[in-house]
């Protein structure tokens, strides 16, 4: 059987795909590290740690963290930065707020949750330094892992992550280190871009129809 696909029916298969496909697929997921604390620091304090993306797009979508506190707490943030979060905790100047969320509390060594508006972006294959940084009131329960100076790290196919340090007071004062961050990550995988997709598919008839069109050629 032979696919003919006339030039005139292009517009309509596109239109078709965009009804079908109003956006790029998303495909959600989470990554862990572990809930297991063997110190913790002050209220208000920030752990800091690298994300490194795969080959795709991906959006945070919500949070759960180790805390001693128990309650509803907002004023959690992210800050991000392009490059390694280690050697720039102080660096005030390196780290911008991504997204704030309100953080429910349920102690220690539970998997607490935050909540998070709006969602942060991370591009395909970039390296970011992430900085968690708890509400007053609230703590981080973290890990001291590996010996001083090692990295503790967590990966999948979307995405790295390498721990860590923290401070007990946001972006100054002394760096802590080793410490691992306590926690899961929820986030949405951006897909292959519609218009990439279309295209592809679009081209892929293309060429089946040239290809037909060279044969019947040949045949003549």
């Amino acid at each position: 059987m032979r696919l003919r696909i006339s030039r005139h029916l292009f517009p309509v298969v596109l239109l078709s795909l965009i009804i079908l496909f109003p956006t790029a697929a998303l495909r959600a997921a989470t990554i862990t590290t572990l809930f297991n604390s063997n110190n913790g620091g002050s209220p208000g304090g920030a752990v800091y740690f690298d994300l490194t993306v795969g080959p795709n797009n991906l959006s945070i979508t919500g949070l759960d963290t180790n805390t001693g506190a128990i309650g509803v707490f907002p004023g959690f943030e992210i800050y991000t930065g392009i490059g390694t979060a280690f050697g720039n905790e102080t660096n005030i100047g390196f780290w911008g707020l991504a997204t704030t969320g309100t953080l429910t509390g349920v102690g220690s060594n539970g998997m607490s949750s935050v909540t998070l508006a709006p969602f942060p972006v991370f591009s395909a294959n970039t390296s970011y330094g992430i900085a968690l940084v708890m509400p007053a009131g609230a703590d981080h329960d973290y890990t001291n892992t590996g010996q001083n100076g090692a990295l503790a790290s967590y990966s999948n196919l979307d995405l790295t992550l390498t721990f860590g340090t923290a401070t007990n007071v946001p972006f100054t004062g002394g760096v802590f280190n080793p410490r691992t961050w306590n926690g899961t990550i929820n986030y949405d995988v951006q897909a292959v871009p519609l218009p990439a997709a279309v295209w592809l598919f679009l081209t892929a008839l293309g060429g089946l129809g040239l290809f037909g069109r060279r044969r019947r050629r040949a045949a003549a």
